[in-house]
């Protein structure tokens, strides 16, 4: 079957083993938490991403990750790496969803991930191939938890969206207005997208609004922040001091 689309889950990630310039094995629980087990290290390989299917190194069915976020207003929204030795050794890794559903379960880092008062699609990303044939292919759309306060005029929507992974705090939400219909908003659930909001009587009005990237950047929308403190407390041994003092997650 071919592949249409990549499905990105996000995880906090910490290299514990660098096996060359692009892979290596990361914790994607503080190793703190589990005494630095290399056991619960989960083997990732950086290269293997959508651009490099793009460029015809990988088949799409091969990619295990979600590309580096850089400069490039259509960059991916991966922290982790990209070259070794020089390269990020933590951050965010957005897993490919099906290279997630092969890791062995005592490796799989938890989704959504725990401590964020947020619903799972808000770390979440998908990719549509260039070759798929889709009006939206080369794009990449993040997910968000949105409400329609108002619809039209055509197929606008004055929309009320939350920042990723704080759906479920107290922060106040953007108000944007914008095209359901457009390429900048990845397709509803009823034609194969993601989006589960819709103009129109009978249509779900609040859930799931995937956006594409740049226009989510673009309107004030931020990148997840992971990794997330743990609530761990590490000491050098024989002292009675904090090294690091890591924050509880917020709950919810």
């Amino acid at each position: 079957m071919t592949t249409v689309k990549s499905i990105f889950y996000a995880c906090s990630a910490w290299v514990g083993r660098i096996d060359s310039e692009t892979r290596c094995r990361f914790w994607s629980t503080h190793p703190a938490e589990i005494n630095f087990d290399p056991v619960l290290q989960v083997p990732i390989d950086l290269a293997r991403t959508p651009s490099s299917a793009r460029e015809g190194r990988i088949e799409w069915d091969e990619i295990q990750i979600d590309d580096l976020r850089d400069a490039n207003v259509d960059s991916g929204v991966t922290t982790l790496g990209p070259w070794f030795p020089d390269g990020k050794t933590s951050g965010a890794a957005y897993l490919a969803k099906a290279y997630w559903e092969r890791l062995r379960p005592d490796i799989r880092p938890e989704f959504p991930p725990a401590g964020f008062p947020a619903r799972d699609y808000e770390f979440m990303t998908v990719v549509y191939r260039h070759a798929s044939g889709n009006a939206r292919a080369g794009r990449r759309y993040h997910g968000y938890h949105a409400k329609i306060l108002q619809e039209g005029p055509g197929t606008n929507a004055f929309v009320s969206i939350y920042q990723p992974g704080r759906s479920k705090s107290s922060d106040t939400p953007l108000d944007r207005t914008l095209d359901l219909a457009s390429l900048d908003v990845d397709g509803h659930v009823d034609d194969s997208g993601l989006t589960e909001i819709a103009i129109g009587k009978g249509k779900r009005k609040e859930g799931a609004l995937y956006i594409h990237l740049p226009r989510a950047r673009s309107i004030g929308l931020l990148d997840i922040k992971l990794p997330r403190g743990t609530g761990i407390n590490v000491a050098y041994p024989g002292q009675t001091g904090l090294l690091f003092d890591y924050p509880v997650p917020a709950s919810g």
